[in-house]
């Protein structure tokens, strides 16, 4: 038999196989038709054939495992299960001894979940309006269809937004305010209506309104927002603002607090404090509600345009910083400066201005600066970070009289290497007991400037004393730089005998040696010097030396002129403090 007959022998076979029924027209069903979380399930196969019994049935799951049934009549068996869950698996199959005769999907419903629910009163409205989000094993499956009733008036239908888990409610009329809201939210889904139901107080779901006058911006030290008009209640609320700023470099900055309100006829006034960012320009967003934990945030809104550069910094900004005497300071960024040459026995004041393309500033910031000459007593010793734990410790200063405590700070490192800080991020800084001497950092600090100063309460400091990379000394920056212990000792090995082979070597250069002249002399030719002439052949020895100098001994008229170097003095740095 060649392979041709093997072929065709092969193709009948699949024929035959592919043309067999199977052994039973079997279906498979479950009761209930969908299962809620929780709930019990049963799961049946039958199948309809007088040779078939339910002995030849079996139930698997999509793992190919079997689970255990008991028959409902000769032709149907039934799987069940109690206290049925989200895991549950869905996808089951019924099998006649080994084939697979039918397959079966499940359909579990969630339980209602509902999270972060927010509704909204606002005051010259008669309508609540709420929002929630579906959360949980609630978001996944079908859709499914909310409906929200407030203080027992008909219900109305809920929307899903387009991509997203949240479910907003449409304004429900209310004739009048009441001091209680009871909220029912109603869940419908292959044929099960689940309920849950919230009770709401007034101060949850009331939000300020914004004014229907314009908003206006002005800028100084502080941010002022106002507009005119009555319609709006004077009271302190709870402001949350974002800061967009031009600068890619720079990250959106974000405050949320409580803003001072100023009363002034017709118009109402809210501050709020700028950034302390150079050269910047931002857009806000802004959202308030009422002075409770529990009160809603009313609508965002946002400044239609970058405020005025030239208010808010603006091009070609730098600093200037002078010195009562006359002294100008080199500005290394836009939050220090460094002064050469200070006279530390001298006090002094430190004057600073902001300048841009339109010239100086109209105001400026002045700095005492007392006598320095005992600022080292008063300052922070062994300053040392660990970075297996981001940890930095310290010693106090020698001066420990009215020492009151210190100041930890630290900021990113710039690329500019004359910067200490980056100016695109804030300093910060944390205040410490005298008796801590240790500060560990939330997270692990990657290359950072890390600064500590001491605090005293009837005299000055001796200012930050600073650890970084750019700066190495005494004050490592990370201790597990050292060497290891097994390369200190191999050091140590060399040099001991190197240090005795130099002192051979010394004593060697002091021995004179005597050798005769007769060496150093060239032979005399034999020949007719003046018939043919030779050129003296001079050997290296043939000049006696005129002395003999002891290279291992200098003498004592010897002066080695050291080389000059400039004495460094502190300098001075201004940084503005962080709120």
């Amino acid at each position: 038999m060649n392979w041709r007959s093997h072929l065709v022998v092969l193709l009948g076979v699949l024929i035959i196989r592919c043309r067999a029924k199977k052994p039973c027209d079997a279906v498979m069903w479950s009761e209930p038709g969908a299962v809620l979380a929780g709930g019990t399930i049963g799961i049946f196969c039958r199948c309809n054939s007088s040779m078939v019994r339910s002995q030849d049935l079996s139930i698997v799951n999509w793992l190919n495992y079997t689970v255990e049934t008991q028959p409902v009549d000769e032709f149907t068996i039934m799987f069940k299960k109690e206290n049925v869950d989200m895991h549950f698996q869905v996808h089951w199959y019924c099998r006649y001894q080994k084939t697979e005769v039918s397959k079966y999907r499940v359909t579990i419903v969630p339980l209602i979940h509902i999270e972060e629910l927010k509704c909204h009163f606002q005051p010259n409205e008669t309508g609540l309006s709420c929002d929630f989000s579906e959360e949980g094993y609630a978001k996944y499956g079908g859709e499914k269809n909310y409906f929200l009733s407030v203080n027992q008036i008909p219900r109305d239908p809920c929307l899903k937004k387009i991509r997203s888990t949240t479910i907003q409610c449409p304004i429900l009329p209310l004739n009048r305010t009441t001091n209680q809201y009871k909220l029912r939210i109603d869940m419908e889904y292959k044929g099960y209506n689940q309920t849950k139901e919230f009770q709401l107080g007034f101060k949850q779901v009331l939000a300020p309104e914004w004014p229907t006058g314009r908003l206006h911006i002005s800028l100084d030290h502080t941010i002022h927002l106002w507009w005119s008009g009555t319609d709006y209640s004077a009271q302190n609320l709870e402001w949350r603002v974002w800061f967009l700023p031009r600068n890619p470099k720079i990250q959106k900055h974000f405050i949320q607090r409580k803003v001072r309100f100023s009363a002034v006829p017709m118009m109402k006034i809210y501050q709020l404090t700028s950034p302390s960012y150079a050269y910047q320009t931002y857009k806000m967003i802004i959202s308030r509600r009422y002075p409770f934990w529990d009160s809603p945030w009313s609508s965002d809104i946002e400044t239609p345009e970058f405020l005025d550069e030239l208010e808010f910094k603006g091009p070609s900004f730098t600093y200037y910083a002078i010195t009562e005497r006359g002294k100008t300071a080199t500005i290394l960024s836009n939050n220090s400066a460094l002064f050469q040459n200070w006279d530390a026995a001298e006090p002094s004041k430190v004057t600073v201005w902001s300048q841009n393309s339109k010239g100086r500033s109209l105001k400026s910031s002045d700095l005492q600066v007392p006598i320095l000459t005992n600022s080292i007593g008063h300052q922070p010793r062994n300053l040392w970070y660990h970075q297996d734990n981001q940890t930095i410790t310290w010693l106090p200063p020698i001066d420990q009289g009215d020492l009151i405590g210190y100041t930890v700070s630290w900021c990113s490192v710039s690329i500019n290497s004359l910067q200490i800080c980056d100016d695109h991020e804030l300093i910060q800084f944390k205040v410490l007991e005298e008796s801590q001497h240790q500060f560990q950092f939330k997270g692990s600090m990657v290359l950072p400037n890390v600064a500590v100063a001491a605090n005293y309460i009837y005299s000055t400091s001796g200012g930050m004393q600073w650890i970084s990379p750019r700066w190495m000394g005494h004050q490592e920056y990370i201790r597990t730089s050292e060497l290891p212990l097994y390369i200190v000792f191999a050091v140590v090995a060399l040099l001991v005998p190197m240090y005795f082979l130099f002192r051979k070597l010394r004593r060697m250069t002091q021995i004179e040696v005597d050798i005769p002249d007769i060496l150093f002399k060239s032979m005399e030719p034999t020949r007719d010097p003046k018939s043919n002439p030779y050129i003296e052949t001079v050997v290296l020895g043939n000049f006696p030396p005129k002395a003999v100098i002891d290279i291992a001994k200098q003498s004592t008229g010897t002066h080695v002129e050291p080389d000059p170097q400039v004495e460094r003095n502190p300098y001075l740095r201004m940084d503005e403090m962080v709120p």
